[in-house]
Parts: structure tokens; C-alpha cells; sequence
């Protein structure tokens, strides 16, 4: 909605989540700062809008999604996923029951691909589907200080204060839904605007964020965010191979309300208690190598040292230092750091060798100001992922040790 804006002001788009994204707006590095000091305006309008609508819409939806809808109390929306038979990830949604509709927002995954599941479905269900994508989009405001940017839009209404709690309001005539909820890791709420009103509020919240300092977020900054409190990202981390539990979202599976689509794998595996594999954080093992310091100087490790402190150099720091993938790439091979000892079943002698067991890959690669280090994300085997456990990387021909860290990381 908003890519013929960027393209008039000269940003620069990429790719994030498989949607053309703006990589950053003025610089990565302080957009940084703002989103985790202060606070940044998020664009989200390339999440899909779905309106749900009929007497059976509850139950329908219910029956369809991994998480409870009936239950939600007025104002309360909740995080939820759409599965295959198999359990398999479709999409991420979250759903708003609002008046006599339930609106889904499509926050990762294809739209038509969900509207074209759920209509396969409704058969003799009084249920109706409209795609509302063209004519609604959002926006975010996240950070410390999101709530003094968003207060100049309420008269008498107060912010949610809870995690996807919602509330509607009027701004000079324009009808707002405002929902708790991030998707960096910070404190922050999303705006459903009518398409025709998205600039005008854009621009108030730009104007209106001038007091403290607010940040237009780019994918850059965005990425080392979220990576740093372990939110995977679909067609980066999450394929349509996975299930919840691999990938950091349990939350959004309720086993107790019934029947629903992928319910019986999903019950299976939480039976068992556990899964093959799960997504983890990845960082150094001790001491980078010189020549990787020496091409990164960022690199310092310093723990000790004031976040604040580190974060304020950030500003003017190169690209390809905060964004690691072309030195990191995704698919890079995880191993374990003892090889395995096993007998030549050919050799006359018997005699054993040993070899490194591949144990997992990387999605994806930052820079992580929390640590002063690479932050890396990746599947791995559930053996290996005991924080502190050592691994071997190999990666554009070089090794690398590397140790698994817990997230969010601290």
C-alpha cells in the first residue's frame, strides 16, 4: 500500500518474509536505537485482512484454527495458526472478533492460500469470507516509549494495556482498531486503518513521534530485533515443512477446546513431549577469528559494556556488518563439535574412524547489539539443544565454533 511512497522518496526495498520491504529508511543502526530507547513506526500493510462473517462464524473458525476463538472475552483477540491434516504450519493469524465479524489478520503466510482453505470448508456452515486487504492496513508503533506517539490519537480511550487486547476508536473521523501485540519483541501496538486514511495517520504518527525521537523501522534493524527475542520469520526460519512446536509457537495450539484441523498430529507430538527438531540461537564460541574481527570491527564481545552505550555506536555502522547472511548464509551445515566414532564395515582390519555428524543448518544471520557478537538462528537436532552445547559451523569454506544460547537473548 505504501511501496509507491517509498519509491517517490528514494528508499531503498528488499525482500523480508518473501514481500518487497523497505531494508532501511535513514540508517539501520539507529533505527535500532529507536525502536529499543524509544520507539519506531512499523509498516504492516503487507499483512493479509480477512473478514469473517455469519452465524456460525465462531464455531467455523473454531473448528478451522489451532487456537481458541470461542472463548475470548469482549476486546480480547488471540494469537493462532492455520495447519495442514498433518499439523504443518499454513499461517500465522491472529484473529479479532469484532461485532457480528471476526477479523483475521494474516500476519505470516499466504492470504489466498488461507481463504482458499477455509472455503474449501464451508459447507453448510452460515459463514461468508471477504478479503478486506485492499481496503484496510496496518501499522505499528513499538518500543518504550510507542504509547506517548500513540496517545495524540485517543480522546478518552485508554491503550490496552494487555497483550492482544483491542480497542476502536474515532480519529477525525476515521474509524481505528488498536491491538496490543509486537512483532520485535517490544512493547507496542498495531492500528487497522481504512486504506483511504493510511498516509494522512501515517504522517500524524510520524509528526506526532518527532517529541521522542521516533524511527521509521526498516528490515535491517527489524531483523536483529526480533532475531535477538527469537521470533522466527515464515520463508526464513518457518517453511510449510514445520510444526508449531519447532519453531517457537506453542503458544498458538489449544489442545483443550476440540476438534480442529492438524489437532490430532499436533496431540500426538505433545503426548510424546517432544519434537526432531527445534529452532535455536547460535552464537560464538569464545574468540572470533582475527580475520573476521579484523573485517568486523563491531565485533567486540564486550558484554560488559552499557547497552545503551553500544547501541549509540550502531549509528553509521556498514550494512553488511549488521545484516550476516552473505557471510552466514542460510543453509550453512551445523555439526557436532565431537565426531562420531563408527567401524568401516569395508576395512579388512576393522579399524574405526570418525566423522562430524551434520545435526542441523542456519535460517538466518545479524548482528546482535545485545551481545556485541553474530546472533545466528537454526534448526537443529533436539539432542544438540541444550544452551552452552558446542557446535562446529561450516560456512563459505571456513569452520567455525559456535555454542547454542538461550532466546530471548539476554
Amino acid at each position: 500500500m505504501l511501496a509507491d511512497l517509498y519509491k517517490k522518496e528514494g528508499i531503498l526495498l528488499g525482500v523480508a518474509m518473501g514481500i518487497e520491504y523497505p531494508e532501511y529508511f535513514s540508517d539501520p543502526g539507529a533505527e535500532y536505537a529507536a525502536l529499543t530507547m524509544r520507539a519506531a513506526l512499523i509498516d504492516l500493510t503487507h499483512w493479509g485482512v480477512l473478514r469473517v462473517s455469519g452465524k456460525d462464524r465462531i464455531r467455523f473458525l473454531n473448528a478451522m484454527l489451532t487456537n481458541d476463538v470461542a472463548s475470548l472475552p469482549q476486546g480480547q483477540a488471540c494469537r493462532s495458526a492455520l495447519a495442514t491434516v498433518k499439523g504443518k504450519l499454513v499461517a500465522e493469524i491472529v484473529a479479532i472478533p469484532r461485532g457480528n465479524d471476526v477479523f483475521l489478520f494474516v500476519v505470516q503466510g499466504d492470504t489466498k492460500a488461507v481463504r482458499d482453505i477455509l472455503e474449501r470448508h464451508i459447507i453448510m456452515d452460515d459463514v461468508a469470507l471477504a478479503n478486506e486487504s485492499g481496503a484496510l492496513g496496518i501499522l505499528g508503533v513499538e518500543g518504550p516509549k510507542a504509547s506517548e506517539v500513540l496517545l495524540r490519537l485517543l480522546s478518552k480511550e485508554a491503550l490496552p494495556s494487555e497483550r492482544f487486547r483491542f480497542i476502536e476508536c474515532q480519529f477525525e473521523k476515521a474509524n481505528i482498531l488498536i491491538l496490543n501485540n509486537t512483532v520485535t519483541g517490544e512493547a507496542g501496538h498495531h492500528l487497522l486503518i481504512p486504506a483511504g486514511e493510511l498516509k494522512r495517520i501515517r504522517e500524524f504518527l510520524i509528526q506526532s513521534g518527532r517529541a521522542c525521537d521516533m524511527a521509521c523501522l526498516g528490515r535491517i534493524a527489524w531483523n536483529m530485533r526480533r532475531a535477538e527475542n527469537g521470533i522466527p520469520w515464515f520463508g526464513v526460519d518457518v517453511s510449510d515443512n514445520n510444526f508449531p512446536l519447532e519453531v517457537r509457537m506453542d503458544d498458538v495450539v489449544n489442545y483443550a477446546k476440540g476438534c480442529f484441523i492438524g489437532q490430532e498430529p499436533l496431540a500426538r507430538i505433545r503426548h510424546r513431549g517432544r519434537v526432531n527438531r527445534h529452532l535455536v540461537g547460535l552464537v560464538p564460541d569464545g574468540a572470533l577469528p582475527d580475520e573476521v574481527r579484523t573485517r568486523f570491527p563491531i565485533f567486540d564481545g564486550k558484554t560488559a559494556e552499557s547497552f545503551d552505550v553500544r547501541i549509540e555506536r550502531l549509528a553509521g555502522t556498514p550494512i553488511d556488518s549488521l545484516d550476516l547472511n552473505g557471510f552466514f548464509p542460510a543453509g550453512a551445515e551445523l555439526f557436532a563439535a565431537e565426531p562420531a566414532e563408527f567401524t568401516m564395515d569395508n576395512a579388512a582390519s576393522g579399524a574405526s574412524v570418525k566423522e562430524r555428524k551434520c545435526v542441523g543448518w542456519i535460517t538466518s544471520s545479524v548482528f546482535s547489539p545485545k551481545l556485541g557478537n553474530p546472533l545466528l538462528l537454526g534448526h537443529l537436532k533436539r539432542e544438540f539443544t541444550e544452551p552452552g552445547t558446542s557446535l562446529i559451523l561450516r560456512a563459505n569454506d571456513q569452520e567455525f565454533k559456535i555454542k547454542v544460547t538461550t532466546l530471548p537473548v539476554e
